[in-house]
């Protein structure tokens, strides 16, 4: 039984969403182990058995929706096993935690660390700077990384922290410098990836990019110009910006009023 709750926590640490099945009432005399357990992963893969194929397909089809939804979840399931007996299944479902890493410690990657923490993501910043990259700037912050933009990615320990629930910000102080963010984390797994800057800079370093062998594929998925238009130019509006970026793209979001969407009260 040790065994399935490491196959839980080695996808959870590599970002693979996970829904945990256990029997705690088998329907009396049908003689399925109560305490069994069944865990189905979001990249196909299951370990362990309820005991029965039907509770199987019963779980793997609620978990298919559980992973649509994204949401972590406890629930009580019943399943009728004949008119005398139902057996009765725990369902707890996890996600790993949101997290956002920030490229760039600037006066725009403040408030977005601010704000990323209040929205409950675990927040990572990096910068090349010393007086950039220090827990006093970034209090908000879970991990502070002082680190030259061209060696960071070499680290093991960040190509860990970029898995399907992560998002990519690249605010550096410079053209030179977002495009070798980018380059390093175009072909992650990050869910978002966003590049500040105009329309000519985001241009040019995506020309620049495809020069040295990045597909358009790749470059398509990245946000950049970055954020909604809600025209705000100071930092703390354009952070706002990409943050409702952000949760519109996890959660399918199109970024229209709640009155477009609802309908006006007196329509």
């Amino acid at each position: 039984m040790r065994n399935i709750f490491e196959k839980l926590m080695e996808n959870i640490e590599s970002g693979v969403p996970a829904v945990m099945y256990t029997l705690i009432h088998g329907g009396g005399e049908s003689g399925l182990p109560e305490g069994s357990r069944f865990l189905v992963c979001n990249n196909g893969i299951k370990y362990g058995t309820l005991g029965a194929d039907c509770l199987n397909q019963l779980a793997e089809e609620r978990a298919k929706v559980i992973f649509k939804d994204s949401v972590s979840q406890t629930d009580i399931v019943e399943y009728r096993l004949s008119e005398e007996a139902k057996a009765i299944i725990l369902e707890d479902a996890y996600f790993p935690e949101k997290r956002i890493i920030i490229y760039g410690g600037g006066h725009v990657a403040l408030p977005l660390a601010q704000m990323a923490s209040i929205l409950g993501y675990q927040v990572l910043v990096i910068d090349d700077r010393p007086d950039f990259a220090s827990r006093q700037r970034f209090p908000w912050a879970h991990e502070v990384i002082y680190a030259d933009f061209n060696d960071v990615w070499s680290e093991e320990f960040i190509k860990e922290k970029i898995n399907p629930f992560t998002s990519v910000i690249i605010v550096t102080r410079g053209h030179e410098y977002d495009k070798t963010c980018l380059a390093s984390v175009v072909s992650s797994q990050a869910r978002y990836i966003g590049m500040i800057g105009s329309k000519s800079k985001v241009k040019s370093i995506f020309k620049a990019l495809e020069n040295e062998g990045i597909s358009r594929e790749d470059l398509r998925k990245i946000a950049a110009p970055i954020g909604l238009a809600l025209g705000g130019q100071k930092p703390p509006e354009i952070a706002l910006s990409i943050l409702a970026e952000i949760v519109a793209r996890e959660n399918n979001g199109n970024g229209r009023t709640m009155r477009e969407v609802k309908g006006g009260l007196l329509e």
